[in-house]
């Protein structure tokens, strides 16, 4: 274990913190830093530690969130702004669960904000819009601007600049854009493709001047069909549309690294799918509006595998830790070890919980291991 001592520091103006950064700053900050942090670095033993500085929008007190990084894989782990997690108490933590414990924090600051806190830009929902601020927060900037757009014109109930691009092509007998052709706008955006009647309908590509691209079906001016989406930021999807959205199977690359591939409902992550993270680590199980919902497994770093349910992203119930040789097996409840159980057991707790896709029986240990019945002695008589 390792401790970690964050002073009280005011302001730059103090002699104190001034002459700190001075002997102490980092100009090669830990990747996901966030903008305008300043990181400074101490050593204890073979441990480092390290403190983020970040100045409050009031611009009159500097917070102090800490990171542990491991020597030996060179992680970092660093608490989200706003935590009340215990620094000492996550640097205890197996190193194979850091990572998913620092992300459920995130998310449950997300929530409690119910605004889009983890996107660089503001976001906002158009009025009269269904959509879920807490969804679109775990969406890179790139699709959640596309997300927030489509929904901006379906409400508006518009067809996006058909009329005011020029044409080259075919046409019908009343004058339409019919058959193969080619739309440019004056901004610079291109389609190319087929049209029925008016509508943009059939195979067709769209390249837009900021960089984002499309290849594939159309039907009634909206994506529709199997194509592949491409955003300016480096994220891709590819695979089913409907109505301009994801819906069906696909694969999505996201720009951090991150990739998913399963069911999409709507633009969002919803039902069976994996997702691996860039370090790794990955979760092979249900989704609801891009949140792991029900049973599923999650494969950590070293081999390990657990079997065990989520809600909204967080871990619930009773479930079951794999080694990595699925020679021996743990009773686990939501993160917490409990017990080593024979393998039989946990082949048993494994088909129980990615069997109870509802979660109705999380939380019921009898439903896990059911208690042995009392052997009856036969009265006498």
């Amino acid at each position: 274990s390792h401790s970690l001592q964050v002073t009280n520091l005011m302001n730059d103006d103090d002699n104190g913190l001034s002459s700190f950064l001075r002997a102490k700053r980092n100009t090669n900050s830990p990747p996901g830093s966030k903008p305008g942090a300043v990181w400074v670095e101490g050593v204890q033993g073979s441990t480092n530690n390290t403190i983020e500085l970040i100045r409050d929008t009031s611009n009159v007190a500097v917070y102090a969130s800490s990171s542990y990084h491991n020597s030996n894989n060179n992680n970092t782990y660093a608490i989200p702004e706003g935590s009340n997690l215990d620094p000492d108490a996550l640097a205890a933590l197996p190193d194979d669960i850091k990572c998913e414990v620092i992300e459920q924090e995130s998310e449950r600051l997300r929530l409690h904000g119910n605004v889009c806190m983890g996107n660089t830009f503001e976001c906002n929902i158009s009025e009269g819009s269904n959509l879920d601020p807490t969804a679109l927060a775990d969406l890179p900037d790139d699709i959640l601007r596309e997300v927030l757009e489509q929904e901006s014109r379906r409400l508006e109930g518009e067809h996006p600049q058909m009329e005011s691009g020029g044409y080259e092509g075919e046409r019908d007998s009343s004058g339409r854009k019919h058959g193969y052709g080619i739309i440019r706008w004056p901004n610079g955006d291109k389609f190319e493709g087929v049209f029925r009647h008016g509508f943009r309908d059939g195979f067709g590509s769209l390249k837009e001047t900021g960089g984002a691209f499309y290849s594939g079906g159309w039907k009634n001016d909206l994506f529709d069909g199997y194509g592949t989406r491409r955003f300016p930021g480096g994220s891709t999807y590819t695979g089913n549309f409907q109505n301009n959205k994801y819906n069906g199977q696909g694969r999505c690359l996201f720009s951090n690294g991150d990739s998913y591939t399963g069911n999409w409902e709507d633009g969002f992550m919803t039902g069976f799918g994996t997702y691996t993270h860039a370090c790794g680590e990955q979760f092979e199980g249900m989704h609801k509006n891009n949140r792991r919902h029900g049973p599923g497994k999650y494969l950590l770093n070293n081999g390990k595998i657990d079997v065990i349910r989520y809600n909204e992203g967080t871990r619930v119930g009773y479930g079951v830790r794999w080694t990595k040789s699925e020679t021996k097996a743990y009773l686990i409840r939501e993160k917490t070890g409990i017990r080593k159980i024979s393998v039989e057991q946990g082949k048993l707790i494994t088909r129980k919980v990615l069997a109870d896709v509802t979660n109705q029986h999380a939380d019921d240990l009898e439903y896990h291991i059911p208690r042995k019945e009392k052997k009856r002695t036969p009265r006498s008589a």
